[in-house]
């Protein structure tokens, strides 16, 4: 008989205004499987341009950075994402954009286990 999967969905950024540096609080995901990151774009950016990077820890204290960077997306409303495998027991998202930029985001962890 076929089991039904957890999944869970985790807002890691709920609409706020952040700058180059920001991170997200840690998000405990051990048990899943596979996680997709979906960002948004809720309004536009100060300065266009920028990035977010995958953070991975097993103790939620000691990060290291997790493959390539998913661009911002670039309009308002537009949706991006970026699949995870493999990622240990917590993950964060960091933004990386110019000096002065800031930028209103709605960024979901979807896992399932």
């Amino acid at each position: 008989m076929p089991t039904l999967r957890e999944s869970t969905t985790a807002v890691v950024i709920r609409g706020e205004h952040v700058t180059d540096g920001f991170t997200s609080e840690p998000y405990e995901a051990g048990w899943a499987i596979e996680a997709v990151l979906f960002l948004r774009l809720l309004a536009p950016p100060v300065r266009p341009g920028g990035m977010i990077r995958l953070e991975l820890s097993a103790d939620g204290f000691n990060w290291a950075t997790d493959g390539e960077p998913v661009a911002l997306p670039k309009a308002e409303g537009e949706v991006v994402f970026r699949r995870i495998g493999h990622f240990g027991n917590w993950l964060r998202l960091r933004l990386e954009m110019a000096e002065g930029s800031t930028v209103q985001l709605l960024a979901t962890l979807h896992l399932k286990g």
